[in-house]
């Protein structure tokens, strides 16, 4: 490249940087694949400012929720459980897919119940909402908060669910997040919107 068309193309480069990019133009939609909990499309896009085209895939899932539930004793309730992903185990807060027709409070509720066997004892809360991983994927996850909950003793795993469950102090999980030994992002958004929703005024 001459240093003149050089020059050209680096102001071009930083003009472009300065410009919120494009809102791309959806085409056409096909279906790849069908996993049960979530469907891999192939979408045909076009970006409208230069006519570009192409083809992207996208994970399209079932929106999630994570039950954040403390106990009368400010203790909060993790689950251990092996991810097939990682094929590692993880610790996490329960959660879960939210059921066709199902609010966010009752599913945080079901997961809390079927994964811990804990019962909350007052109304949940939304305490936040996120995109879990927009470059892929177009669902939505709900972040909900239980006060003085307590353990029924009755869990309802799904066939191929085996997890730990304990109650420990926020500290403690804090420190498990800077340790490694609690890796799952959602949980860390969990604890994200937690701590914003226990220091806000």
């Amino acid at each position: 490249m001459r240093s003149k068309d050089a020059e050209a193309f680096r102001i071009s480069e930083m003009e472009d940087k300065s410009r919120t990019p494009a809102h791309w133009e959806q085409l056409s939609e096909e279906e790849v694949a069908d996993c049960k909990v979530f469907k891999v499309l192939r979408r045909k896009m076009r970006n409208p400012s230069n006519g570009k085209e192409g083809d992207f895939s996208v994970i399209k899932a079932f929106n999630w929720v994570v039950a954040i539930a403390e106990t009368v004793d400010h203790n909060y309730v993790i689950v251990n459980q092996f991810r097939f992903g990682s094929k590692a185990l993880s610790w996490e807060f329960p959660a879960g897919c939210i059921d066709e027709n199902e609010d966010p409070i009752s599913a945080a509720e079901r997961e809390l119940r079927e994964e811990s066997g804990y019962l909350p004892q007052a109304p949940g809360r939304i305490i936040g909402k996120a995109r879990p991983n927009p470059a892929l994927q177009d669902n939505d996850c709900w972040f909900v908060l239980f006060e003085q909950v307590s353990d029924s003793g009755k869990t309802e795993w799904d066939e191929h669910e085996q997890l730990e469950c304990k109650e420990l102090p926020l500290k403690d999980i804090l420190s498990m997040t800077r340790s490694g030994e609690m890796s799952h992002a959602m949980a860390h958004a969990a604890l994200f919107f937690l701590l914003q929703h226990k220091t806000k005024p």
